[in-house]
């Protein structure tokens, strides 16, 4: 936007955060035909650079011509170079994949310790941009990816997907896609189990030093549950002990807390032990996963970034059934 700098995007960011705005998401401004905006006038005066991308999903042969919908962005202007453009997406990156559902838990114990949610995004955003942990490589082919959608114009853009080998690959969804949403289920198919461990990394990192002992095993108990409940990249992959039940033993009883309302106390106030038993929807899954698998293909990378747009990741979640020596009582997480 006009007027616009790496640094008040940041400032915008820290702001909606700390409104306690659960889940935003930026996009690239875009160059609307026929506004004041896109006029020639306005891109001169800020010095606007634009580039084409394809629309996802808006693509098609008609009367033996391939046909692309593309859309004109604004990537640079006088105020924000290209660079800090990636590194505003860098950082919305983050921040959309840790205030998506998968990671609610994370988001509540934030609150909880009254920590900043814009200083956590930053923090991991800074270990992940460092390049030495297994996710950077997500974060840097969603940086690739995000520049090589770039085309200087709408005729280059055509030219490109009327090529056999291209147009395939739009169709197959390899290419054309909403970066940002492709990624993302990339993170979760990926390395899933080591973005719930840098988020507790971070989470102890910013708790006060005098406090950490007590607030490290509480963290470690949230941990414990997400890992053994949430690791839904072996649930698309449908490992073979996937559908066994299981057990888990905790110190916190996590799932009420989950399950309970902000009111009704932190989790330092649900310490008990427990035993959980954890088991699958097997009959829901197999059907979402079917269902996605027939639609698109049976490529993991293309189908689950599907199934997670159309479908709650509640789904491939385990549920929670307490073990009680006396009177049994279920606990079961929300099914939708």
């Amino acid at each position: 936007m006009p007027f616009e700098t790496k640094e008040t995007f940041f400032d915008g960011l820290r702001q909606l955060s700390r409104a306690n705005i659960d889940r935003f998401i930026p996009f690239t401004t875009m160059m609307l035909k026929g506004t004041e905006f896109a006029s020639q006038e306005n891109r001169n005066k800020h010095k606007m650079v634009t580039k084409f991308r394809v629309l996802p999903q808006q693509f098609g042969i008609y009367n033996n011509h391939t046909v692309i919908e593309v859309e004109e962005v604004c990537i640079a202007n006088n105020t924000m170079p290209f660079s800090d453009y990636l590194e505003c997406r860098g950082i919305s990156f983050i921040m959309k994949i840790y205030s998506e559902i998968q990671f609610d838990i994370v988001q509540r114990l934030l609150n909880e310790f009254e920590l900043d949610r814009f200083e956590f995004a930053c923090s991991i955003w800074q270990k992940i941009k460092a390049g030495d942990r297994p996710i950077s490589m997500i974060y840097k082919a969603f940086l690739d990816e995000t520049k090589n959608e770039l085309f200087d114009t709408k005729k280059e853009a055509q030219e490109y997907y009327s090529m056999p080998e291209n147009y395939q690959a739009l169709l197959r969804g390899y290419e054309g896609d909403n970066v940002m949403r492709k990624y993302y289920a990339f993170t979760l198919i990926d390395h899933n189990i080591e973005a719930i461990e840098l988020a507790m990394e971070v989470v102890t990192e910013l708790v006060q030093p005098q406090s950490r002992n007590h607030i490290e095993d509480i963290i470690k108990n949230a941990k414990r549950w997400m890992l053994a409940t949430r690791n839904i990249a072996d649930v698309f992959r449908v490992h073979k002990t996937i559908f066994e039940t299981k057990t888990l033993n905790l110190d916190y009883d996590v799932p009420s807390w989950y399950e309970s309302s902000l009111e009704e106390g932190n989790l330092s106030d649900f310490k008990e032990k427990c035993t959980y038993k954890l088991t699958l929807d097997k009959n829901r899954i197999l059907s979402i996963i079917d269902l996605n698998t027939g639609l698109y293909s049976k490529n993991i990378y293309h189908w689950v970034p599907k199934a997670i747009e159309n479908s709650t990741l509640r789904f491939f979640w385990k549920a929670g059934q307490r073990i009680h020596k006396t009177t049994p009582s279920i606990q079961k997480m929300p099914s939708s």
